[in-house]
């Protein structure tokens, strides 16, 4: 499928506002099923990490969400998502992506560095041969971290990362 067909359904579905900003947004008690569903999809499935396939899960059991509705208009089944999941699971998955390289102001999410783990949003400040400062807002100091645990922003696949996975 592809994505600017997704696009122009969501587009045409709810209307295009280029003033709305994703901080305007607030979460629904739908979204945070839907987020309560993914976890346990997750759990089900024997992950110990909720990924992008975990919450698509989630949209198309709670069924109820324009998200799920677009996706079902465009033939997105869950029985086809839950194959799909396992094909890749069983094949290994997507091809590596390349080590993504930051450069100053870039937004990512990094890692705490104890546990729990949490991932924050933040602004690169510098950049290293083995990783980035980065100031996260509300924290003292900024958060120096090694590449391995810093996700660009959107964020791709977590697979490798020691903190998502496990």
């Amino acid at each position: 499928m592809e994505i600017g067909a997704v696009r122009d359904k969501i587009e045409f579905v709810l209307g295009r506002d280029p003033r709305i900003r994703i901080q305007q947004l607030i979460p629904t008690s739908r979204v945070k099923r839907v987020i309560e569903i993914s976890f346990e999809e997750a759990q089900r499935l024997g992950h110990n990490y909720v990924g992008t396939e975990h919450l698509l899960l989630g949209l198309l059991i709670e069924r109820e969400s324009t998200a799920a509705h677009v996706l079902e208009d465009l033939g997105v089944t869950l029985d086809k998502v839950r194959a799909e999941i396992e094909r890749l699971l069983v094949s290994g998955g997507e091809e590596p992506t390349p080590r993504v390289q930051y450069s100053h102001g870039d937004r990512v999410l990094v890692h705490d560095a104890e546990a729990p783990y949490r991932l924050w949003e933040g602004r690169v400040t510098e950049v290293s041969p083995t990783g980035c400062e980065i100031w996260v807002a509300g924290r003292k100091a900024s958060v120096t971290a090694e590449l391995r645990y810093i996700h660009p922003v959107p964020m791709r696949s977590t697979r490798d990362c020691p903190f998502c996975a496990g």
